[in-house]
């Protein structure tokens, strides 16, 4: 049996927004690169942010100006997919030679997701799966998606899948066909 070395990048998200996590995450590559890590994970939500503690000014019935304004804050730090900072993530893929796992929240169209994004050496954006149903108050932020984006792409270490916490009507979903 061969080994494979698989790195966490336990990193949060900057205050500054997602150029600056980004400039975090690159910072890393020679020490990604030493590792001989096949596979690198990194956290949920990492470049965009996980807004814990938000509110966006909400309360059943209504929303304040500045949750408003905070929302359009978060949604101007959201990413595009592709865009330029998954050009960037590529890159650092194949000079890395790591296969990346990143949390990201994704901006398409209208609507905000939760979204883990697959990175591999050769191909590099191989993949993305939005997250199916938000949990609790994410609702209020990330749209669900209906299940179009659950890879399990090839990566150096084997097939990889995101395992993504989901609420009690979701439990059934181990048990899905991947499309």
């Amino acid at each position: 049996m061969t080994a494979t070395t698989v790195a966490a990048l336990q990193i949060g998200a900057s205050p500054e927004g997602k150029d600056a996590t980004l400039e975090r995450i690159l910072a890393f590559e020679a020490e990604i690169s030493a590792s001989g890590a096949a596979l690198v994970v990194m956290p949920e939500a990492l470049l965009g942010g996980y807004p814990k503690g938000e509110i966006f000014g909400t309360r059943l019935g209504y929303r304040l100006p500045e949750g408003r304004e905070a929302y359009a804050r978060y949604y101007q730090n959201a990413i595009d997919v592709p865009g330029p900072e998954t050009d960037a993530l590529a890159a650092l893929s194949q000079r890395t030679g790591a296969s990346l796992v990143i949390g990201v929240i994704e901006r398409a169209g209208s609507t905000l997701y939760c979204t883990a994004l697959y990175f591999d050496p050769a191909a590099g954006l191989a993949a993305r799966h939005r997250k199916l149903m938000p949990t609790g108050t994410e609702r209020l932020i990330w749209g669900p998606d209906a299940g179009s984006t659950r890879p399990e792409p090839p990566t150096a270490a084997r097939p990889a899948g995101v395992p993504r916490y989901q609420s009690k009507p979701m439990r059934l979903l181990p048990t899905a066909p991947t499309p």
